[in-house]
């Protein structure tokens, strides 16, 4: 993620430019044979409130972005690993 004006978020993001409440992004893979790798972790930038939480199993992670163009994302490709 890149921090600035966005006006395309990339897959697997979360973010708000206009000073207002946090926009949200989810990944699930629940029921699925695969789990998000260990190596993937969020990154967050901008001056506004932005965070990103994995479940315990990592099957999910929840993303929130917004405030002053805060964003969260993943820190490279979503990669997985089989169960």
């Amino acid at each position: 993620m890149a921090a600035g004006p966005v006006q395309n978020l990339p897959y697997a993001s979360a973010g708000n430019c206009q000073n207002a409440a946090a926009q949200f992004g989810d990944i699930n893979l629940d029921g699925l044979p695969f789990s998000i790798d260990p190596t993937v972790t969020v990154v967050t930038v901008g001056a506004g409130y932005s965070s990103g939480t994995f479940s315990v199993d990592r099957k999910q992670v929840t993303l929130s972005g917004g405030g002053d163009c805060g964003g969260a994302g993943l820190n490279g490709p979503l990669l997985l690993k089989q169960d």
